[in-house]
């Protein structure tokens, strides 16, 4: 029921279509989407020519004068046509060729090869590409009766394409001088004949120019840059120093490569760049040169491998690049935020500061650095519980007094931290992980509502509560 209410409104849409048009009105389009045209087969898949056979499909809406059927080059006679298939009569002019679909507005290519029998048919082609001079081979049946009966033309070229091997069920022809990619006209004796590719394509042969950089670490990005390396990844092989890289993209005029972090790869050393495409294996070769990995000072080059979140860590290193646009320092699985990064040349260490970030947990955790992908450094950093100050035990003091911090994850170094009464430093005179004392100076004088804060390296301020000083008067 569905179909029929499709139908009607299809043919409702193209009488409207029809009266505007002849009235000279606005012409406004009707469709959907649904259902969806598809062709699923035919039946028989060969036949002489006067026969007929089924294409058999889905929601092929059954408007005879609508469809239309091609076998390759040749339209064929649409006879009838439902919802489920179109029954179609060979033309005269046929040879064998792919089934494709005109629907209204929509054109279905398919893959589904009617063989005409009794009439010359190319069934298979060794290759839908090829360079000048290359051999391409062509199998079916009928196929004349000398190889003077093959006339076949690539694209605009002005000449035949040569036969260098014949027999009645397969040729092969050289590509021509002046060959252009396109459609290809094959004649076999006097009868035009329909081959299984739509557009053969013309290759030229690929070259090298430069690498860009030609010094890169492990792991990073480069560019071949030449020409006519076509437009896909697949069938796309670059070797460096005989190991493989990974491709990651493909034009006509350059293919990106990542550099494989791979041991076979030495540094400082030389290798040569190969590259295959997917049409040939390219002439000639680059170098490229492979950069040191970075190391770590192993006596100076991390400042500290313990602290809390905020905390800073300087790190001097040897190999590092001129800025620090690829380097990626992590915490965890939370990335640090690299800064003052100082480079003075190829020969002395770099230095860099990175601040632990938020969000990493305390204890045990991996700091890692690398260099785009290449990591060179793996090691373990402590992350401290971050002090907090929860109260002051006494509101009111006298000059000379104490005064007791209560929180947690102070610590047990009094180095570690400062305290300040408003911007007094003052002396601390014991701390404990959950308490710090302080000592109020002897000529502090009356102070209200004072301050009190402490004061860790690279992390934020410990205040918000407050002492009242008496002093003596």
């Amino acid at each position: 029921m569905m179909k029929k209410i499709y139908n009607l409104l299809c043919w409702g849409a193209l009488l409207l279509l029809a009266s505007c048009e002849e009235e000279g009105t606005e012409v406004i389009e009707l469709g959907t989407k649904d259902p969806v045209v598809s062709i699923t087969g035919i039946s028989p898949d060969y036949g002489y020519v006067g026969d007929e056979f089924d294409v058999i499909g889905e929601n092929l809406a059954g408007a005879v004068d609508f469809v239309k059927v091609s076998i390759g080059e040749n339209v064929a006679k649409v006879l009838a046509c439902t919802d489920e298939r179109i029954t179609v009569q060979i033309p005269e002019d046929a040879t064998t060729g792919k089934i494709s679909v005109d629907f209204f507005d929509e054109k279905l290519k398919t893959d589904l090869m009617l063989r005409v029998l009794g009439q010359p048919s190319v069934e298979t082609i060794s290759r839908e590409w090829g360079f000048v001079g290359d051999l391409i081979t062509f199998t079916g049946t009928e196929l004349g009766t000398k190889a003077e009966d093959i006339k076949m033309v690539f694209g605009d070229a002005k000449v035949n394409a040569p036969v260098t091997e014949w027999s009645e069920t397969s040729f092969t022809v050289q590509v021509p001088i002046g060959a252009t990619s396109g459609k290809i006209s094959l004649m076999v004796y006097t009868k035009q004949v329909n081959t299984p590719v739509d557009e053969f394509t013309i290759r030229q042969h690929a070259g090298l120019t430069e690498l860009s950089p030609a010094t890169a670490y492990k792991g990073a990005e480069v560019t071949i840059k030449g020409k006519n390396f076509g437009t896909t990844t697949e069938g796309v092989k670059v070797l460096l120093g005989g190991v493989e890289a990974e491709v990651l993209s493909c034009s006509e005029e350059e293919i990106k490569i990542r550099i494989p972090v791979s041991e076979s790869l030495e540094d400082e050393k030389e290798v040569a760049v190969k590259v295959t495409t997917p049409y040939e294996e390219v002439d000639g070769e680059l170098n490229l040169v492979i950069k040191a990995t970075p190391v770590v000072d192993a006596d100076a080059g991390i400042s500290s491998l313990e602290g809390y979140v905020g905390t800073v860590v300087t790190v001097k290193a040897a190999n590092m690049p001129e800025t620090a646009e690829q380097l990626i320092v992590k915490f965890g699985d939370v990335q640090a935020i690299v800064s003052d990064y100082q480079y003075k040349d190829e020969n002395s260490d770099a230095t860099f500061t990175v601040k632990v970030p938020n969000g990493v947990s305390t204890g045990n955790v991996q700091l890692t650095m690398a260099i785009g992908k290449l990591q060179f450094y793996d090691g373990i950093f402590k992350i401290n519980s971050s002090p907090v100050m929860n109260d002051i035990v006494e509101t009111v003091v006298l000059e000379g007094e104490s005064v007791t911090i209560k929180g947690t994850d102070f610590g047990t170094d009094k180095e570690a931290v400062q305290a300040y009464l408003n911007e007094t430093e003052v002396e601390i005179t014991s701390i404990k992980d959950d308490e710090i004392k302080v000592a109020v100076p002897a000529d502090f004088g009356t102070t209200k509502n004072v301050k009190v804060s402490l004061r860790y390296a690279d992390i934020p301020t410990l205040e918000g509560y407050t002492v009242n000083v008496m002093g003596k008067n």
